[in-house]
């Protein structure tokens, strides 16, 4: 439990540190981009920042991308650290906060906790799916996840 609270202690930090920092970068013609789809209508209107994560402990994400909530979907080019397009690819754990309740949804292609065979994130990553991200445009919906 204690974990738990960490971590999401240092991701709502860094959370806070991008959102109020973050620039567009200089030359964003080569940056993945993801598009999150199928928000609940209650949601447009609200901010969301995604993560691109290669665990679920703290200091492993890898690039982000923040955007706004618009007829139930939202796209954000994905940066790393230094605000530079980011051009990975490969599986990936992937996060979305909400920055109107702070609550994380992690992906899961859909399953429930139960149907991966643990009771919640922290028993065993290694259950948890990723998202393979390979091309320049991941689109995913919103029903591949679930609250973190």
């Amino acid at each position: 439990m204690r974990s738990k609270f960490f971590q999401v202690v240092t991701l709502l930090a860094l959370i806070t540190i991008l959102f109020c920092c973050a620039t567009e970068p200089k030359n964003n013609t080569h940056s993945k981009n993801i598009t999150i789809t199928g928000f609940p209508e209650n949601r447009n209107g609200d901010r969301v920042f995604i993560t691109i994560n290669t665990g679920l402990g703290q200091n492993q994400m890898v690039a982000y991308g923040i955007g706004m909530i618009s007829n139930n979907g939202a796209s954000g080019s994905l940066l790393d650290w230094n605000n530079e397009p980011w051009r990975g690819s490969g599986p990936y754990y992937i996060l979305i906060y909400f920055e109107s309740d702070k609550e994380f949804y992690l992906y899961t292609d859909g399953k429930s906790y139960s149907e991966l065979g643990i009771s919640d994130s922290r028993e065993n990553e290694s259950k948890i799916p990723k998202y393979e991200i390979s091309k320049t445009i991941s689109n995913i919906g919103f029903d591949r996840f679930i609250l973190y």
